[in-house]
Parts: C-alpha cells; sequence; structure tokens
C-alpha cells in the first residue's frame, strides 16, 4: 500500500462556505486566539493551580477528505490577510487634499 499526500486540500474561499462553517471557522479561530493570549500570561506555581484555566489541545477529526486540512489551510488564510491588513498603512503626509 502506498500513500500520498493529499494535493486537493486547499483555502476555501469564504464567500463559498455555508454559514455553520463559517460559525465553526470563527469558534475555532477564537479558540485559538484565546490560547495563544492564555500562553502569554504568567504561569501559576503548583501551590496556586488556576481553576479556570483550561486545556489547550485542539482535536480535529474526520474521516479522511471530510476537510480538516481545508479548514486549517482557510484559517491560514484568513490570519495571512488580517496581517496584510494591519501592515498596510496609508503614508498622510504623501496625501494632497
Amino acid at each position: 500500500m502506498t500513500l500520498r499526500l493529499v494535493t486537493e486540500a486547499r483555502p476555501i474561499s469564504w464567500s463559498r462556505l455555508s454559514q455553520a462553517e463559517k460559525q465553526k471557522l470563527l469558534h475555532a479561530n477564537e479558540w485559538i486566539r484565546a490560547v495563544q493570549e492564555d500562553a502569554k500570561s504568567e504561569k501559576p506555581t503548583a501551590q496556586h493551580i488556576d481553576s479556570r484555566r483550561s486545556g489547550r489541545v485542539l482535536f480535529i477529526d474526520g474521516v479522511r477528505g471530510a476537510g480538516k486540512t481545508s479548514m486549517l489551510l482557510t484559517l491560514l488564510q484568513l490570519w495571512k490577510r488580517e496581517q496584510e491588513a494591519k501592515e498596510f498603512v496609508v503614508p498622510t503626509d504623501e496625501l494632497h487634499v
């Protein structure tokens, strides 16, 4: 048996996603961002365990071809666009009104 990499996995255009898919992606995005913020916070010592702290494991499950890789690629594409939008700055000193 020969295993091959999945070549059909691609990011999915936001406009092609269903409302339920968009909600799931936004939920995953919020969860991942919360984990990032939590990672920046001060870590408690063994004597001060925070009972409100949640785990940092995201399990993506599905049969082959269900879209697991496409979901991650879509999130990466959204983050890349977000970053590009933040980096785009209009130089106001060059505007002539």
